[in-house]
């Protein structure tokens, strides 16, 4: 079951780009249940893509989406769904390959 969670737009802020605390403190993210985002152990396939679709859904309405992108593949950051970005989708973005595991 996939909960929906009601994402009003916050304006993005007035000077860009922001500092990494600052883009962290605006994410809309911070209200909602890490477990959207991280997947729990043994998740299975469908489970997966219903939790990413709504974490990408939650992310679209982020005004910090771009900031939270770029620091999740400049850092390789290998787990949970960041600036709307799967790890999978990150090592596509980096020119990586994509790891058997998330095939």
């Amino acid at each position: 079951m996939v909960t929906v969670y009601a994402a009003s737009r916050r304006p993005a802020p007035t000077s860009w780009p922001v500092s990494q605390e600052e883009w962290r403190l605006l994410a809309r993210c911070k209200s909602v249940p890490a477990e959207v985002f991280y997947p729990p152990d043994r998740e299975k396939p469908r489970a997966r893509r219903e939790r990413e679709a709504l974490a990408k859904q939650i992310c679209r309405t982020c005004p910090v989406q771009d900031p939270c992108r770029r620091f999740a593949v400049g850092t390789q950051e290998p787990h949970g769904v960041w600036g709307g970005t799967t790890p999978q989708d990150r090592r596509h973005l980096a020119g990586g390959a994509v790891h058997r595991d998330d095939a």
